[in-house]
């Protein structure tokens, strides 16, 4: 069985097994003593787990994001906690876990049914003090403490869950369920981390040696000698090759024909700064802005954004970066700002369709931008945009914000870009109307794609339909960078076809600006951009556009190579 290939390469080692929190419910234990052994020992862990992730958070992300952790140390020190969870495992001979789960759910409930809304963000602070002790109770522990590099395995991780985790030992990542563009899987393509998903249920306990075949989409645990023999050479020759590519890395990013091409980094915090500097980014093309407000228990105020986004721009050096106001919806959740549940979240009430309903939310978010364009070369991106009319009442909330800031003397760069991502098909078929509006285009074609083939691109089920090499999605992508050269607007793309060597050469003959990708897929795009030139082939294109479906595709662009 083999699985969506979202990061490719080869990794061995054993399975670390991360297991989906489920209540316990009302589970027994018949040693009483040992039990009590088991909840004091697991405080004392739990302390020194959120005392490590309290310190990771400040060097990550800054002093502000870290105290939520001091919070929750508070939390379980309460003295009047302990006593609780013990007389329960006394009196009804409940498990750690379970005691343990009861108490905490009892608290978060009274939490959620008071009226002061500082209260109700607690109940969500006691719900992920509940879930990590609980998960720690019962084994399942928590991927934050990894010791040694392993192949992790787990049902679905959010993309709070993977600012937690410590990708530096993770040598590949297989997920049973989940899609080729979820948030997990762009994190692990950005730390080049062999990566597959959607592969279904998966049997295999912690500790087993496998080989992750992230080129097939493999995984592969009964093998003999010879297989063994002959993935080492792969991965040996996957090594090499990334070795080689690393000549690239110092040369700027221009075709044989002298025209430069931006290569940037889609990066989600200050994390990933170092990977930027590593392969050499021209920039950020794309900055999630959205992680900002997950893992926390109420909404970042203007000036914690500001403080971030200024480190970022100052570690940008004068560098472009975009960033895009706040994604949220869709896959990526954010509990405190308690969005209506819905049957099709990717298609309802999420990024700027959510922004513009709560203007003020908005407003702190564009202030703090605004703040820390005076320190770099800062654009602003609006994401979700399906007309001309959304975009100006977008545009309308940063001139408000302008005049604000102005008042008050707070300096900002006032002729800040503003542009938007082309991810709805009624952008791209209007693209000719919004550039007269618009400074900038970012094709992002994760979502474009989704769209136009009406493929949710979290579903396993439908993932074979799931292609950004599709000729309907390429006829939109060719009219958007078409329209933008014949318009003299600047177009660049985000979304994952950036990073795909295949997609390259393509986009740079048809007049791409910019590709921002996965930091660690930049020196293959250099090696490929540097050996090339850009004169379009209209025969080629025509071809392309014509074909009956993507694989077809995929066949003429080998072939043309």
């Amino acid at each position: 069985m083999a699985g969506i290939i979202v990061s490719s390469g080869i990794a061995m080692g054993k399975v670390k097994r991360i297991e989906a929190y489920g209540p316990v419910g009302l589970e027994k234990t018949q040693d009483i003593d040992q039990a009590l052994l088991t909840l004091e020992k697991s405080l004392t862990t739990m302390d020194h787990k959120l005392i490590n992730l309290q310190e990771k958070t400040k060097k990550l992300l800054g002093e502000k994001e870290a105290q939520i952790f001091e919070a929750h140390r508070m939390i379980i020190k309460d003295p009047t906690l302990m006593p609780q969870i013990i007389d329960i495992i006394k009196k009804e001979h409940l498990s750690p876990g379970a005691a343990v789960e009861k108490v905490l759910t009892d608290m978060e409930l009274m939490f959620k049914h008071l009226d002061s809304d500082y209260m109700k963000e607690r109940a969500l602070d006691i719900f992920d003090i509940k879930k990590r002790w609980v998960s720690l109770l019962r084994g399942n522990d928590s991927f934050e403490n990894l010791s040694e590099p392993v192949i992790l395995i787990a049902e679905e991780l959010t993309p709070s869950d993977t600012l937690e985790m410590d990708l530096e030992l993770v040598s590949g990542l297989v997920m049973e369920k989940g899609g080729k563009t979820s948030h997990t899987a762009i994190l692990a393509q950005s730390m080049g981390i062999p990566a597959i998903v959607g592969y279904g249920p998966i049997s295999l306990e912690s500790g087993v040696d496998v080989i992750l075949d992230g080129d097939q989409g493999l995984l592969i645990d009964d093998y003999d000698q010879e297989t063994l023999s002959d993935y080492q050479k792969k991965l040996d020759l996957y090594l090499s090759e990334k070795e080689m590519l690393k000549k690239y890395l110092a040369r700027p990013s221009q075709t044989l024909d002298g025209k430069y091409i931006e290569l940037a980094g889609n990066i989600a915090g200050i994390q990933d700064l170092e990977a930027l500097k590593t392969y050499h980014a021209d920039g950020v093309g794309l900055f999630r802005t959205e992680f900002i407000y997950m893992n926390r228990s109420k909404a970042p105020t203007e000036d914690d954004q500001y403080d971030i986004y200024k480190k970022i721009v100052l570690a940008m050096d004068q560098k472009p970066i975009i960033f895009r106001s706040m994604d949220i919806g869709g896959d990526k959740e954010v509990p405190y700002l308690d969005m209506p549940k819905e049957h099709n979240p990717f298609l309802g009430y999420r990024a700027i369709r959510y922004c513009l309903d709560h203007v003020d939310f908005f407003k702190a978010q564009i202030n703090a931008i605004l703040r820390a364009s005076v320190y770099g070369k800062v654009k602003l991106m609006f994401p979700m945009i399906g007309s001309v009319s959304q975009f100006i009442e977008a545009k309308k909330v940063v001139l408000k914000c302008m005049e604000d800031l102005k008042s008050k003397g707070q300096a900002f760069d006032a002729s800040m870009e503003i542009g938007i991502m082309i991810e709805i098909p009624s952008a791209a078929i209007q693209v000719k109307a919004f550039a007269k509006h618009v400074d900038f285009f970012s094709i992002g074609t994760n979502d474009l794609t989704q769209y136009t083939l009406a493929t949710d691109r979290q579903s396993e089920y439908v993932s074979g339909l799931y292609d950004y090499f599709d000729p309907a999605v390429l006829s939109l992508i060719h009219q958007v960078i078409k329209v933008s050269n014949e318009t003299n607007t600047w177009v660049g793309m985000c979304g994952s076809a950036a990073g795909d060597p295949l997609m390259i050469p393509l986009l740079i003959k048809w007049g791409i600006d910019e590709m921002s990708m996965s930091p660690s897929q930049i020196p293959k795009a250099k090696s490929i951009l540097c050996e090339m030139d850009t004169r379009e082939d209209k025969n080629l294109t025509l071809e392309i556009l014509s074909a009956e479906d993507g694989t077809m595709v995929r066949k003429i662009l080998e072939n043309y190579k």
